[in-house]
């Protein structure tokens, strides 16, 4: 009678530890920005360049260049180990001049613009035949292809603009503006006021950096700006009987590809219009902030919360930004497990701790 006693009180007493000591959630409160931060610190590899999530281990320009910049603007470049990064993009140059995205790869604009644009934000002058390499991808048409002897393309040709633009170079020269100003679509129908390089593929990122380049050559007065504005405004739901994706913007206006990103493009080519006031921006500010995933604070194409990624994060932060300001950054969010899951598990292993206490007290002195 004693001994069970004795296991009786064991395992109430262990029991009752058990669930003491064992929290009944994850429970940790942050603040939207910590979680971001921490997130693009996940990234990073090995004090190199940083990757596009957390779990790869190969660093690109891409997600560096995004990384730097989301850290500067976030007001934590200190926390930027600017030798080692520096040291890493300068690895990605070839012989040529040109960056490629990762080491050992082939030169490309992109990779070369956000070469450049990181360095100088580091404090490193680009060194080499980097302008030179540039002057190799312009074509007869006035406009830049991403590699030599390739098509011009819009993107390719703001990189290629924005990079000698960096590097000190006189942009009059390449007469590429007018190359832009002609692709703008004049017809009357519902790409009117949208741009393409190839008069097919009228979308919001091609429209969004053919209005780039032109504002950073000063011509963008010279294009039809209410076609423009009338055309992207076409790219955003304002069917309010569509609430999941009421306000939020699409690559072009027959698609369904509402997206973080595609809003970005939305509200910053409205920028770059002089729109200072997007149409249904409440719905699109508080949309995106339902896109971050509290328990890793990167942020999801859509409200799903998977697939979180460095670039997705850059496109939603600057965004969020650009629509409200930086107040959404210091919001705490808590990062707990839902209860019933928590609670469920937690007592469970209580129970099993208690059992397992009980059946080897019982086994030494019967």
């Amino acid at each position: 009678m004693k001994h069970k006693k004795i296991i009786l009180i064991s395992f109430i007493i262990l029991f009752g530890i058990t669930i003491l000591l064992v929290p009944t959630n994850y429970s940790s409160p942050n603040t939207r920005g910590d979680l971001i931060i921490s997130y693009i610190q996940s990234c990073q590899v090995e004090n190199a360049g940083f990757s596009e999530t957390p779990n790869s281990n190969v660093p690109n320009l891409r997600s560096t260049y995004q990384a730097v910049k989301l850290l500067t603007l976030l007001g934590r470049s200190d926390l930027i180990n600017k030798e080692k990064i520096a040291e890493w993009i300068n690895s990605t140059q070839n012989i040529d001049g040109g960056f490629s995205n990762t080491v050992n790869g082939t030169s490309d604009m992109e990779s070369t613009f956000y070469a450049v644009e990181t360095l100088l934000i580091l404090g490193y002058t680009p060194k080499n035949n980097i302008s030179e390499w540039i002057n190799s991808c312009w074509n007869s048409d006035y406009g830049f292809g991403m590699r030599p002897n390739t098509s011009s393309t819009i993107f390719s040709s703001y990189c290629a603009l924005k990079s000698l633009y960096l590097l000190n170079k006189s942009l009059d020269v390449y007469n590429t503006s007018n190359w832009l100003i002609n692709l703008q679509r004049d017809i009357n129908d519902e790409n009117k006021g949208a741009f393409s390089s190839n008069e097919t593929n009228y979308n919001i990122i091609s429209t969004y950096y053919a209005l780039k380049a032109l504002n950073l050559t000063n011509k963008i007065s010279e294009i039809n700006k209410s076609a423009a504005i009338s055309w992207i405004y076409s790219c955003q739901n304002d069917n309010n009987y569509e609430i999941t994706y009421y306000g939020i913007f699409r690559s072009e206006p027959k698609t369904l590809d509402y997206s973080v990103i595609n809003c970005y493009f939305g509200v910053y080519s409205l920028d770059l219009l002089d729109i200072n006031t997007v149409n249904l921006s409440d719905y699109i500010y508080s949309w995106i902030l339902e896109c971050q995933n509290i328990y890793n604070g990167g942020f999801s194409p859509d409200k799903s919360g998977d697939g979180t990624s460095l670039g997705t994060t850059y496109y939603a932060v600057n965004t969020l930004i650009k629509l409200k300001g930086t107040g959404f950054l210091s919001e705490q969010i808590s990062t707990e497990l839902p209860f019933n899951i928590s609670i469920i598990i937690y007592f469970l292993i209580g129970i099993a701790v208690a059992i397992g206490v009980g059946i080897f007290i019982k086994k030494k002195y019967y």
